[in-house]
């Protein structure tokens, strides 16, 4: 009963949610920020038709069953894909060693791309065989990202191709062109870049990776149904576009780039939900990133901001069902800058799972040491990074890898979205160079004549309860939406305020910080708000109800944008 209960509480909290969410136009600004750029995407009739829409459930690929069943693990149908010719033998790699779109791996098998042709062979394998492709990508392929049980194929303009059950036995392999909301029935989406190095495939399993390390260092169950998402880089190498075949069909989420969003990407990999990127002088940075564990799947997971000493549950049912389990952290973890690898390297980044949880990823990058060819690697949690010779010929871009960092000196402008308004009654508040993908930033207020420092963390894509996440067929706040921020469309936000301890500490000798303090953010160190922002103005809900934003009966601040 105490189970039904619960279930009953959620979703009544979730109806007076939305409820409670009125409908109102943006008010006037000022000063206006011009909208975001939106990704270019080349005019096209549609993905290839006689790649199939729905998967296979006997079979186990395409939508589902998803991380219900394990892989089998077997080799049944190998024998018969066809082998690659003499000639093709020869031109295919002797080895891969790294992930990118023209090869690639996973724990059972290498793929290689030739000619718009796929081909694979089990790692123990020397031959290649030809990949079981629909007979409209045939020699249409010219881009692929393999990851866990999973390959992304892309055609000349964009759309993607998924290819799944690749732990499996070859009989059980198969292609789907759908891609995007509702529940991975849309209708296929287009990669805004397909440039070699931009875009990569990153999936998280629940027979493989199993679980997520959160910020608070807690082993968080990996989604039943996994978390899959391409990686995508902006042509301007500014912005990470994150794809996920289950949401809305549109390039409106974004993993953060590093110094609130102003590092300027050179090229990208993924995997098992950790990205890792580098700059033009190899300055190279991993983050921890997908849509559950950043916080906005209320619908699969439970969240928290503050310290949680509960057991962390077994998978991801009991997760969402039983509260005496642990949430999930917040905020999600933020950029982790690694060190500078001591040689020569090129812009042929990659990155692996190795072992169950998202902490067990290694790294590598093509370069040479001493004249000799191979690659640098590192595990994640390692302190150092070490060369492997391979004696294969560098195919990447060599970068200026200066020893000092220069992680710095590519950054573009900082955002153009500033926020100024009175919070509360007698607070003053200014947000300067909001960065909507940004994980934190530091924001002012003013009490009095004196200026304290907060910070605000945000979590994208939400506001609160599962029934406000982006879920409706129609471009709104709660369907698809524009890239980054538009004067039309409100980007919604949970939203934390996080008190410094310095700051914490000086409301002992001062009045008005404490009634601040005691008042506003109830005397918590972090405290939960909501945000909904377009470029005009950025609204900040302090609501009331814990975990539901309820504008009608909330503390309700309106920032004008300047």
């Amino acid at each position: 009963m105490s189970t039904i209960r619960k279930a009953l509480s959620a979703i009544a909290a979730t109806a007076l949610s939305v409820a409670l969410l009125p409908i109102a136009a943006t008010g006037p600004a000022f000063a206006v920020a011009p909208d975001s750029p939106q990704p270019h995407i080349p005019a096209s009739d549609g993905p290839a038709d006689c790649v199939p829409y729905v998967g296979d459930p006997v079979k186990g690929y395409g939508q589902y069953p998803l991380g219900l069943r394990a892989p089998d693990y077997g080799v049944e149908g190998y024998d018969e894909l066809p082998l690659a010719s003499a000639a093709l033998q020869k031109q295919l790699p002797s080895r891969v060693d790294l992930r990118d779109n023209h090869q690639g791996f996973n724990q059972r098998v290498e793929v290689a791309l030739r000619d718009g042709n796929l081909f694979v062979r089990f790692k123990d394998k020397q031959q290649w065989r030809e990949a079981p492709v629909p007979s409209c990508l045939r020699g249409k392929l010219v881009g692929i990202s393999i990851n866990e049980d999973a390959l992304i194929g892309v055609d000349e303009a964009g759309w993607m191709y998924t290819m799944s059950n690749l732990l499996s036995s070859p009989t059980k392999w198969g292609w789907i062109r759908a891609f995007g909301g509702p529940f991975w029935f849309g209708d296929g989406l287009q990669s805004p870049n397909i440039t070699p190095g931009k875009w990569a495939l990153s999936l998280i399993g629940t027979q493989t990776d199993k679980t997520y390390l959160d910020p608070a260092g807690k082993q968080q169950p990996v989604s039943l149904a996994k978390c899959t998402q391409v990686v995508v880089l902006s042509q301007d190498g500014a912005r990470i576009y994150s794809l996920d075949p289950w949401l809305a069909q549109d390039y409106a989420y974004e993993v953060s780039t590093p110094y609130n969003s102003r590092f300027l990407v050179e090229t990208v990999s993924a995997s098992g939900s950790v990205v890792f990127v580098t700059n033009k002088y190899g300055d190279m940075f991993v983050r921890q990133s997908d849509f559950d564990v950043n916080g906005s799947d209320p619908a699969q997971f439970r969240y928290t901001w503050q310290d949680d000493n509960r057991p962390v549950a077994e998978d991801a049912l009991q997760h969402r069902l039983d509260s005496s389990t642990a949430a999930i952290k917040l905020p999600s973890r933020d950029w982790q800058q690694l060190p500078k690898i001591p040689g020569t390297i090129t812009n042929r980044i990659s990155i692996h799972s190795t072992a169950p949880g998202s902490q067990h990823r290694e790294l590598r990058v093509e370069g040479k040491k001493e004249g000799h060819t191979g690659y640098w690697y590192r595990s994640l949690i390692g302190k150092e990074w070490h060369f492997m010779r391979t004696g294969q010929p560098l195919k990447g871009k060599i970068l200026e890898n200066s020893a000092r960092d220069r992680s710095r000196d590519t950054l573009r402008a900082p955002s153009p979205f500033n926020y100024a308004g009175k919070l509360t009654e007698g607070v003053l508040i200014r947000v300067k160079e909001f960065a909507y993908a940004s994980v934190t930033r530091p924001v002012e207020i003013t009490i009095g004549r004196k200026n304290y420092t907060l910070l605000l963390h945000t979590v994208d894509g939400r506001l609160g309860t599962p029934l406000t996440m982006r879920l409706l067929p129609v471009e709104s706040q709660f369907g698809a939406r524009p890239a980054g921020l538009v004067s039309d469309v409100k980007r919604n936000y949970v939203a934390a305020f996080e008190v410094p301890e310095e700051v914490w500490k000086q409301a002992s000798s001062d009045p008005a910080l404490a009634k601040f303090l005691s008042n506003y953010l109830q005397g918590q160190r972090v405290h939960e708000v909501f945000l909904r922002v377009t470029t005009q103005e950025m609204e900040i809900i302090n609501s009331p109800i814990e975990g539901v934003a309820a504008p009608l009966v909330s503390d309700v601040a309106t920032l004008s944008a300047y």
